[in-house]
């Protein structure tokens, strides 16, 4: 009798949870309906980045990885107050060097981290920055200050920007860094967050420039015949971008900021910039596609990379069956962009596979090399993937880097960045976790950090750029 009883509680109790879970999914759905998990504008204005002072006397190691602890230091206030505390570069590893349990630090289950009800305030930041608009039969709506540019990369393919110039208070262009944004994954520049980020920075005083890659927005619509290679040729094309950029008038140096997928890309382009000749994930086939490495760096001011997908070959395995929106609205998300894309360059819409999609576009790339997809992908790759490793690639970076990343991302584990960190010994290379944002939701969760972290990381006085070891060489860019 005693177990039938308690066998009636345990049943009530799952019968109250399940209750609990149907009550809270209706809520989700009700405010998906009414706009609350779609994506938003994030005005900001030059007010909102707060100035950063000189570095404390404290600080003798003037690295990327001390200036982080110095920024934050001064900007963490404007981070909510219930949120708990961020994780930096020192706090990412243990005493032996090995990656701290990330999830565990910040209360979160991995395991819930794509559930509306585990992940609310995660999916809710990642939805408001997310889009579902696609511009390349038609162009995205104008910016103020900004024109539309098409940047030679070679004598039959350019690439679409928008370009704003930072401007005197009396009219002239101001002389003054050029900052280059990435979309995300097959995103364009009618992304409202591109915009609001663009034209914030303009007006901060920096030159930018918003480039749709090959595959992307207008670049997409004039070169439909020049597939997306995923971030492979794409590492040239941003090579030619920066040095075309350097070369206009009242340029000094070039900065690089990027989103989700394009976060790896600037991530990899830190590495390609700062290569070695016989790089072991650089093929021989791969590396006969790129000129050597330059002499000086291409991003000088600095490469910001937010909410990267480190592990993207697990996320390639996870869309080769179809999710369901219910259980995954992230990743369900990312497999419809997918099946856009595949009906658009004549694949089939089901199931939504992006291996497929990789696989067709590096066919009729025009590259041959002996193992296709799987060289590519060895390019690509920032952490081990099943049995397949790779090298410390941000080792090689010459430039500042810092990863920006929440640790509620429901798309690539905080964990990650945690592992990635574990095997880089580059002082120019640091990285923070934030309580909160979700997946490239920062703009929304705390603007007033977001772009004070953003113009603080490349002012030409107080930035990473001015307090790395190759400041130096950067300046006389």
């Amino acid at each position: 009798m005693a177990g039938c009883c308690c066998m009636k509680r345990t049943n009530k109790r799952r019968a109250g949870r399940r209750s609990r879970m149907r009550a809270a999914t209706l809520v989700c759905l009700a405010l998906f309906t009414c706009g609350c998990f779609s994506e938003q504008s994030i005005r900001m204005t030059p007010s909102d980045a707060r100035p950063m002072s000189g570095a404390p006397a404290t600080i003798r190691e003037r690295t990327t990885r001390s200036w982080l602890r110095a920024a934050h230091a001064q900007f963490q206030h404007l981070l909510p107050s219930d949120g708990g505390s961020a994780l930096l570069t020192e706090d990412l590893v243990d005493r032996d060097g090995c990656p701290v349990d990330v999830l565990t630090r910040f209360g979160q289950d991995r395991r819930r981290l794509r559930t509306i009800v585990g992940n609310f305030s995660g999916i809710r930041y990642t939805a408001v920055a997310a889009s579902r608009s696609s511009y390349i039969d038609v162009e995205a709506p104008a910016w103020p200050g900004f024109e539309t540019v098409w940047i030679p990369v070679h004598s039959r393919f350019s690439m679409c920007a928008r370009v704003g110039y930072a401007r005197t208070a009396d009219g002239r262009i101001a002389d003054a860094d050029v900052l280059v944004i990435m979309p995300g994954f097959f995103g364009d520049n009618g992304v409202l967050r591109t915009r609001d980020l663009a034209v914030t920075l303009r007006e901060c005083g920096y030159h930018v420039a918003a480039i749709e890659p090959r595959g992307h927005g207008q670049t997409e619509a004039r070169y439909p015949e020049i597939s997306s290679t995923f971030g492979v040729l794409e590492m040239a094309d941003l090579m030619f971008v920066s040095d075309w950029l350097r070369q206009q008038p009242h340029v000094r140096r070039a900065g690089l900021i990027g989103f989700c997928w394009s976060a790896n890309v600037a991530l990899l382009a830190a590495w390609f910039d700062g290569r070695e000749q016989n790089e072991p994930d650089l093929t021989p086939a791969v590396a006969a596609c790129f000129a050597p490495p330059a002499a000086a760096p291409r991003f000088a001011a600095g490469i910001v990379a937010f909410s990267p997908i480190l592990r993207w070959e697990e996320m390639v395995d996870e869309l080769e069956s179809p999710v369901s929106p219910l259980k995954d609205p992230i990743l369900a998300g990312v497999q419809d962009t997918v099946r856009d894309r595949r009906a658009r360059v004549g694949l089939c819409r089901e199931p939504g596979s992006l291996r497929e999609l990789i696989e067709f576009d590096y066919r009729r790339c025009g590259v041959r090399v002996p193992r296709g997809v799987a060289e590519g992908l060895q390019f690509l790759r920032l952490l081990p993937y099943r049995d397949q490793t790779c090298t410390a690639k941000l080792n090689r970076a010459r430039v500042p880097v810092l990863i920006v990343h929440g640790a509620n991302d429901p798309l690539g584990p905080s964990q990650d960045v945690a592992d990635l960190m574990a095997a880089v010994s580059n002082p120019n290379v640091a990285a923070i976790i934030l309580p909160d944002g979700g997946h490239v939701g920062f703009a929304a969760y705390a603007r007033r950090y977001y772009l004070s972290l953003i113009a603080g990381f490349f002012d030409p006085l107080e930035g990473a750029g001015a307090w790395g070891p190759k400041r130096d060489v950067m300046a006389s860019q």
